[in-house]
């Protein structure tokens, strides 16, 4: 597990929020994760300077790509910290349900999953799955404000998509 801490004061405070990955979508089909896309880390990872643990990534977190070192990247936690990450430790959103179905499967009554997991349906086009995971961790009383927006803002984009299926279709 390769995590080198580079701390700056005035590094960007980073939110990650389901909108945000689905912002990311169409940039999934790429190889290597590109600046800004969110990434998904595949295992727990520590941020060490000089031999200081000082953060802990876990496994399931959203990180966003700042830079492609090759077999790193240079990623941004949701709470600002910087520092690198190696490729094999991380996957990209639409590659991410088995690990939140494993998440999911570890800690059941664990909503925020299943609205991480929806993310990753939907980037890969399984709209009915992601509206269900949605639905699924408001049921278990999840009650993010992101699951709520972020389901509503899906639900509009199948509409829209459905619409605009129609139309190119001459329905």
């Amino acid at each position: 597990m390769n995590a080198v801490i580079e701390s700056r004061p005035w590094a960007v405070q980073v939110g990650i929020s389901i909108f945000a990955a689905f912002c990311w979508v169409n940039a999934s089909a790429s190889f290597a994760a590109k600046p800004g896309q969110p990434v998904v880390a595949r295992v727990e990872m520590q941020f060490a300077k000089e031999d200081k643990v000082v953060d802990v990534i876990a496994k399931g977190d959203l990180l966003t790509v700042v830079e492609d070192r090759g077999e790193d990247y240079v990623i941004v936690t949701h709470d600002g910290t910087r520092g690198a990450v190696d490729k094999v430790n991380a996957v990209e959103l639409a590659e991410s349900t088995g690990i939140y179905t494993d998440l999911i499967e570890e800690y059941p009554e664990e909503g925020r999953y299943h609205t991480l997991r929806a993310s990753a349906w939907w980037a890969l086009g399984e709209q009915e799955k992601a509206m269900a995971d949605f639905n699924e961790a408001i049921e278990k009383g999840y009650e993010e404000a992101h699951a709520y927006s972020s389901r509503g803002l899906f639900m509009r984009l199948a509409e829209n998509m459905t619409q605009q299926s129609k139309t190119t279709s001459g329905h």
